[in-house]
């Protein structure tokens, strides 16, 4: 999933999608839905290449694509019996410098160079330095973080197991109380995993770093090849290149027409760590 702060109360139905846009760089699309009574930033961190506020990471809006994951999951038909299965159950420095901040789509996002840079976020969204000594690998990584803006009166979206949308049954067995389902997030940056595509899965919801965690997450991804996934879960190639399941037009060049995709589905408890896959 990912690290919320302040803590939210629920967040299921993770999607990430993921390719290499150049040898260098990575495309990361990532949606989910939440419930919080707060505003609440989302945070994930990134194996950057390059600490640069400038050039390390491109957000791209996609609001106008909000029906981007589902459009996805149509490529993979096999999967949709997997949607019915309920899920088991500072670092500071003076003075510093105001983060710039990007109006993507629904949301406000800014990047943090480094750890060192957090003292640069508002407050209300500052994780506790225990955390982050629990998670040493992350002093060299930086971080994408989204603050959703509060949307036009009536356009917000929320989940319902009624809706009509092929993630109903995902729904089926979440409280009936609204549920936020905001459009996808999505971004490029410079990456220093070139033969590996990288998913931020580390969960962090309660202000606590926790050894292994539930996860309800779809993963997406295209690559020359055909990666296997580094999880037990079997890994699914759609039959048909993207073109003939998403509104490519919509995608802003994240996805490439000309491949099929791949996907697994990781439901359950597992180690609570982010994901690597090997495309080389």
């Amino acid at each position: 999933m990912c690290i919320f702060s302040p803590p939210v109360s629920l967040v299921k139905g993770t999607n990430i999608f993921a390719r290499h846009s150049e040898k260098s760089k990575q495309f990361l699309v990532y949606s989910m839905a939440y419930k919080a009574n707060h505003d609440v930033a989302m945070i994930l961190p990134l194996p950057v290449a390059s600490h640069d506020e400038n050039t390390a990471i491109r957000f791209i809006a996609l609001d106008s694509y909000p029906d981007f994951f589902d459009d996805m999951l149509a490529g993979f038909p096999e999967l949709m019996p997997e949607m019915s299965r309920a899920p088991s159950k500072s670092l500071g420095r003076s003075a510093p410098e105001i983060l710039k901040v990007y109006e993507v789509g629904e949301y406000n996002a800014s990047f943090i160079p480094t750890l060192n840079d957090f003292d640069r976020l508002d407050p209300q969204f500052k994780l506790s330095r225990q955390v982050w000594e629990r998670l040493p690998k992350y002093q060299s990584y930086g971080f994408a973080v989204f603050k959703l803006r509060a949307p036009d009166h009536g356009k917000e979206r929320y989940i319902s197991a009624t809706e009509d949308n092929p993630y109903a049954d995902r729904w089926s067995r979440l409280p009936s109380s609204r549920m936020k389902r905001p459009h996808p997030m999505a971004f490029e940056f410079v990456t220093r995993f070139p033969d590996k595509l990288f998913f931020p899965t580390i969960h962090i919801h309660d202000g606590q770093v926790h050894e292994v965690a539930d996860f309800d997450h779809h993963l997406y991804y295209q690559d020359d090849g055909f990666s296997k996934s580094p999880t037990s879960t079997q890994v699914v190639r759609s039959e048909e290149i993207a073109s003939e399941f998403m509104d490519v037009t919509k995608t802003m060049g994240l996805v490439d027409e000309q491949q099929r995709c791949n996907a697994f589905v990781m439901s359950g408890r597992f180690p609570n760590q982010d994901t690597v896959i090997a495309t080389a």
